[in-house]
């Protein structure tokens, strides 16, 4: 038996028997090769809230949309920002996604739709100083956005 061979045929074997696993698998590559570690803590929670609901522990129930992870891992898979902070990820009403990210008095919070549309806020000390939408043609200006919070 050639050993090169058995990581792939467990990850076939999980895949089938899983199609979460897989699903998960396919949608966080870059988690794993770009160097962001905050992108691999990013996916894990968005997993975690996408496949078990009873993740949330609050007293409503809070849900996240396939159609909103979808669009948030395609979003987060274009943000080239290594050097983040890990983010908060936790589910907003109406199916949707809330992701903040935070260093010292600054923040950028990243609210995610099931019907593919965001927006985002930046704030420092609480007051807010630039906000945008986002979709998949206009993901430079989150970008810029999450850029700020590592300019001193």
């Amino acid at each position: 038996m050639n050993l090169a061979m058995l990581p792939a045929k467990l990850d076939r074997a999980e895949s089938m028997a899983n199609p979460q696993f897989n699903r998960f698998l396919l949608s966080a590559p870059s988690a794993y090769y770009d160097g962001a570690p905050w992108k691999y803590t990013a996916y894990s929670k968005l997993h975690e809230l996408e496949s078990s609901p009873s993740a949330v522990q609050v007293t409503a129930n809070l849900l996240v949309a396939q159609s909103t992870a979808m669009f948030a891992r395609s979003i987060l898979d274009q943000v080239y920002e290594p050097d983040l902070p890990t983010p908060s990820v936790c589910p907003v009403s109406g199916d949707g996604l809330g992701i903040v990210w935070t260093v010292g008095p600054k923040q950028v919070e990243a609210i995610f739709a099931p019907d593919a549309s965001g927006s985002y806020v930046v704030s420092v000390s609480g007051e807010i100083v630039a906000d945008g939408d986002i979709n998949r043609g206009t993901i430079h200006s989150l970008q810029t956005a999450l850029r700020s919070l590592l300019i001193a």
